[in-house]
């Protein structure tokens, strides 16, 4: 099941609104698909939305162990950190801090992108 929070809005000394939102799945994720997918998002600014900053963890797909999302602007690293422990629920929790954020565009290009089923 896939979840979309809206975190909060806030306003710079610039009046510029930020926003920030939460995206999570309990579905694995394709590394491949998540990759060409933020690269949309960073890269080519699909879907008109200026991502700052992006972070998460991500249930991979054939894949022990969980992996973390760093995101500044255009760059961004994907890393395997860790074995996922028994008491942990796996799933993939990614946070976009930006301005434009579409909470409905993320949560449907992620699904339509990179879950996979398990």
């Amino acid at each position: 099941m896939l979840f979309v929070n809206k975190l909060q809005e806030m306003k710079t000394s610039q009046d510029l609104v930020l926003a920030d939102t939460e995206v999570k799945s309990e579905q694995q994720i394709d590394l491949d698909k998540v990759r060409k997918w933020l690269e949309k998002l960073l890269w080519n600014k699909k879907y008109g939305m200026d991502v700052y900053r992006c972070k998460g963890i991500l249930r991979v797909r054939k894949s022990d162990e969980l992996h973390t999302l760093q995101g500044v602007r255009e760059i961004y690293e994907i890393v395997p950190s860790r074995k996922w422990r028994n008491e942990e629920i796996q799933m993939s929790k990614i946070v976009f801090i930006g301005r434009f954020l579409n909470e409905e565009i993320l949560l449907n290009s992620l699904h339509t992108s990179v879950v996979g089923t398990d």
